[in-house]
């Protein structure tokens, strides 16, 4: 994708799940299921590096049909990426591909991972570029993974591999390469006139709300340094309240508190509590519920449990739940309402810290115990994982007793939203089959967001643009209509984790740019704002939207609000049925025109629609997200 500009790429993968009605769809694998071929597959190749490697057809694994592809490897093995391989030929510049795979992985180390690559090649044989799936890490049952491509400039083939990197065994099946012909990469709505119907299905009673990580660094010496004032961090505090945030997940770093890392001895009064509790008050004040997870962004260890003489759990507990009780008895932080173990800990966590998912598990077990003991009112969120399925898996049938949700990390990857609804699905699907307390306990999406190819921590320009905001909205849509019970965006705004580390997340910049919103940050607040805990958000049929129209309804303290996203590159006529006779509907916009928008341009500019004989008629400006508000 290298030879594709950021904006015409986020414009081409945002509307990709989409664009799909006038196309034709073709399968260019074959034999995606190994069917064919004994004892090796038909079509199917080991490529070049998979010396050292076993490759072979397995009649009994598999996910579908009567066989897989299997590939073993093993510590002496020669070649780190050993593949399955195809050849495709006869691609063009600009077409629309759509891979996937389902796969599985036993017997692997927590590094090994599984997942499928697509090579794109030059007329001389040489990589142009390539596109990954997501990878299963370590061990886990089957997985669908997927990736969305256009082909790019100077590419006559592509290769589709499906790889094990690291030691152990994957199996692959059902796999696809779909040709999508006739794929409009700005597509319109042939009809006329989009009409919306509420359906009166609920898809969430008491919605949580939205939120976003505040991470608690910004009253801390080091920003003090980059020249963070009161006058600064009073900006930010308006623009928390004018957001009017549900949810809050804050990074707690043990070496604010127990800096002897003796995991005993308390320091109730260093820089960084005192700028922990600025980030509490903040939340208290606004009543915005808190989530605490653990870091230690720059310590050695990284976590309290860490290191050679890393405690056993039941010191860690002590430890962490000694902070909470402080926080909450002494400080009067009531608006801490939740804790994770720690963040994303199925990316390394039990390799860094040498636990392992037992201790995992009996962490949790402790914290519950520990938290009643000291009445404390604060459950506990389990799972926590950023790529694996089986993470959470393992984790609702393990930890289901002691945790009152589940959530973890969900990003678009590439920015392929409808991933990640696919993925939600997924994870929802698993609460039901492993936990028979599922309808007792919430799913809340503790991070998420949407990735560019090639963005960083420290480098995203994507989240700049008009169509960030876009992206979202939809992401946002697709989560409530699955029933999400709350999501926190990472993060608030830009800002230092070390001394020389600026994360490059956020909703808007830093004080080198004066605070200068982002497009995003007008876009996620019509969530934030009108989509607020407590509300009831239910269903609304699109007729003649063809994919590009989506809605929600949501019934909030402050009246009733219709969300509309129009993913179109053209205007919408818009028909909605309101149930009330006559009414006057306030409307609020996110299109285009942020893009010329001042930097001190007000949150939410209201415009107007009126809605006669119980129907609202409106027309939504192309590519925009409008919400109505009946007053």
């Amino acid at each position: 994708m290298k030879h594709t500009s950021l904006h015409a790429l986020s414009a081409l993968l945002l509307v990709s799940m989409v664009a799909l009605h006038a196309a034709e769809r073709v399968d260019v694998i074959a034999n995606g299921g190994f069917e064919q071929g004994a004892p090796s597959p038909l079509v199917w190749k080991a490529n070049p590096e998979s010396v050292g490697a076993a490759l072979s057809r397995d009649i009994a694994v598999k996910h579908s049909g009567e066989a897989s592809g299997r590939i073993v490897t093993t510590n002496t093995s020669q070649r780190a990426w050993p593949a399955w391989e195809q050849k495709v030929t006869g691609v063009k510049e600009g077409q629309r591909y759509e891979a996937s795979v389902w796969l599985r992985v036993a017997q692997a180390q927590p590094a090994s991972m599984a997942y499928l690559s697509l090579d794109y090649r030059g007329a001389d044989g040489k990589r142009v570029s390539h596109t990954m799936s997501r990878a299963l890490y370590g061990n886990g049952d089957w997985m669908k993974v997927s990736a969305k491509v256009n082909i790019p400039s100077n590419t006559v083939t592509m290769i589709c591999r499906l790889i094990l990197h690291g030691p152990g065994m994957a199996w692959f099946d059902d796999a696809s390469l779909v040709r999508v012909d006739g794929w409009e990469p700005e597509p319109r709505l042939k009809a006329g006139l989009v009409r919306l119907h509420p359906t009166g299905v609920v898809c969430k009673e008491s919605f949580g709300g939205f939120g976003a990580e505040m991470d608690p660094w910004l009253w801390n010496e080091l920003h003090r340094s980059k020249g963070v004032t009161d006058r600064d961090t009073e900006l930010i505090a308006a623009r928390v309240r004018e957001m009017r945030l549900s949810l809050a997940r804050i990074f707690v770093n043990k070496m604010c508190f127990n800096p002897s890392q003796d995991h005993r001895t308390f320091t109730w009064d260093s820089d960084g509590m005192r700028s922990l509790e600025h980030t509490l008050r903040l939340c208290q004040s606004n009543q915005i519920e808190a989530i605490l997870c653990p870091v230690a962004f720059g310590a050695k260890p990284n976590h309290l449990w860490d290191g050679p003489a890393a405690p056993g759990p039941d010191e860690a507990v002590q430890a962490w739940s000694a902070v909470v009780e402080h926080l909450i008895k002494r400080k009067g932080f009531t608006c801490i309402r939740w804790w994770q173990v720690c963040n994303e800990p199925d990316g390394g966590w039990t390799q860094r810290t040498g636990y392992d998912f037992d201790r995992f598990v009996r962490i949790q077990e402790l914290m519950l115990a520990e938290f009643k003991a000291r009445r404390l009112p604060v459950q506990i969120i389990g799972s926590g994982d950023s790529e694996s399925l089986q993470w959470f898996i393992d984790s609702v049938r393990r930890t289901s007793p002691w945790v009152g949700a589940y959530g973890g990390s969900r990003y678009a990857k590439d920015l392929d939203v409808e991933e990640v609804r696919e993925r939600n699905v997924a994870y929802l699907a698993a609460m039901r089959a492993y936990d028979p307390e599922w309808s007792k306990k919430k799913y809340i999406v503790t991070e998420f967001g949407v990735r560019a190819p090639a963005t960083t921590d420290k480098h995203n320009a994507y989240m700049r643009t008009f169509d960030c905001g876009l992206a979202m909205a939809s992401l946002c849509l697709d989560q409530v209509a699955l029933g999400v019970d709350a999501a926190s965006i990472w993060c608030l705004h830009r800002i230092y984790y070390s001394a020389d580390n600026l994360m490059d997340y956020g909703l808007w910049e830093f004080k080198d740019e004066n605070w200068k919103p982002r497009p995003l940050w007008f876009s996620y607040s019509l969530f934030t704002r009108f989509m607020t805990r407590g509300s009831r958000l239910s269903q609304v049929e699109v007729t003649a939207g063809e994919d590009l129209v989506k809605a929600m309804l949501a019934q909030g303290p402050e009246g009733r609000f219709l969300f509309v996203l129009n993913l179109s590159y053209g205007d919408v006529d818009l028909a909605a049925e309101t149930g009330l006779p006559k009414g006057q509907w306030v409307r609020y916009t996110y299109d285009e025109r942020v893009k010329q928008a001042a930097a001190d341009r007000p949150l939410f500019e209201p415009g107007s629609a009126t809605a006669y004989s119980g129907e609202l008629r409106d027309r939504l400006p192309r590519r925009s997200l409008v919400v109505y508000q009946l007053r």
